[in-house]
């Protein structure tokens, strides 16, 4: 503690880190699967502060969580060396030169998935000493939902943290989940055109029209959007995560967004952040987002903020942005769930990712 080089951690990830020192004495690679929000960045720091002294690689997918990772160390070790997963394939030819005691892999999920995991591979098998350690909070795949710890860490989980559980051991907040049906009269209006071009019997397409019309009948009759902000968001609600789909959405929902909630009688603040802006102008943004200011602070995002980054003080989630992925929303969802406001956290489902189903069933 003297040295200021121990990473102090909080309970369940001092359990984690006890089982990775035990999973160690008896397998050379194995993997950790904690529910996004429950500081895996920290995990990670703890072991590379505790091995300061050995050669050790870490991977990431990003620059973003390599800095967390970074940070949550909080000093400089000559010995580590931090490469996104990309810069193997720009540095293929310098990767048998990679030789570490110890790899960390956060984010394994993505291992695989793209040209540079058979050069994590080969930096892995150019290192048959090393250690190696894989981090997830998602680690199934859902194309053929094949698990990733049996596939790259010969089925070694050292430790395990799902969302429930962190639910359950109050972890993280339960967030409160609210579902709208806005979009749903574009969804009717594509069957309605489908309906009438189709070739089944009158008989039948007067069926299927009472449907049509009875759904549309309840989904005029439900609250509209500004309806459901006023009613299920917060007065204290201060800053407010908006997912769209795609940039051209970004655009097109800003204005949208923000009229539902100076309808609902929200002063706010809107900020945007994306790919397309320089990262000296998102991190600018991102700082200007996280001061008070006493208004509703709104940042729109594409992408960017769904894995790696930690905001601090969001404490709501607005979902546009459609997903059959049930990763995508674990991790939209851990944007909210982690953001340390000390507030229960609400998750706006204006899409239905969470449809027909219970957010302890994630």
């Amino acid at each position: 503690l003297l040295s200021g080089r121990h990473v102090e951690l909080y309970p369940h990830n001092e359990a984690a880190y006890r089982a990775i020192m035990r999973g160690f004495k008896q397998h050379r690679i194995g993997a950790v699967v904690q529910a996004t929000g429950t500081g895996k960045s920290y995990l990670l720091a703890r072991y590379i502060a505790d091995h300061a002294k050995e050669k050790i690689l870490v991977f990431a997918p990003n620059i973003t969580i390599l800095d967390e990772i970074r940070k949550a160390v909080g000093f400089s070790i000559p010995q580590v060396t931090y490469r996104t997963f990309q810069s193997l394939i720009r540095n293929r030819e310098d990767n048998g030169l990679l030789r570490a005691d110890h790899i960390l892999i956060d984010e394994f999920h993505h291992f695989g998935a793209e040209i540079w995991g058979s050069a994590l591979q080969d930096v892995i098998e150019n290192n048959p000493c090393a250690y190696v350690l894989g981090t997830s909070a998602t680690p199934i795949r859902p194309e053929g939902m094949i698990d990733t710890v049996d596939l790259y860490f010969e089925g070694n989980l050292f430790y395990e943290l799902t969302l429930p559980q962190a639910w359950y051991y109050r972890i993280l907040p339960v967030p409160i989940l609210v579902q709208s049906a806005y979009g749903l009269d574009g969804e009717l209006n594509r069957l309605q055109k489908r309906l009438d071009r189709s070739g089944c019997s009158i008989r039948r397409k007067e069926q299927v029209q009472k449907k049509l019309d009875v759904a549309r009948v309840d989904f005029k009759g439900a609250l509209g959007a500004p309806e459901v902000i006023r009613k299920f968001l917060p007065k204290d609600v201060c800053k407010l995560l908006v997912f769209c789909r795609d940039l051209t959405d970004l655009k097109q929902m800003v204005p949208e967004v923000c009229g539902w909630l100076t309808q609902a009688g929200r002063v706010i603040i809107p900020f945007e952040i994306h790919h397309t802006q320089s990262e000296r102008t998102n991190n600018q943004i991102l700082k200007a987002f996280q001061k008070e200011s006493g208004k509703l602070h709104v940042l729109f995002s594409v992408n960017m903020l769904i894995e790696g980054l930690h905001v601090e003080g969001i404490d709501a989630v607005l979902f546009l942005r459609r997903t059959e992925s049930y990763i995508v929303t674990l991790q939209q969802l851990g944007r909210c769930l982690d953001a340390g406001s000390g507030k229960q956290p609400v998750v706006l489902d204006f899409v239905n990712n969470l449809s027909g189903k219970s957010v302890y069933d994630m």
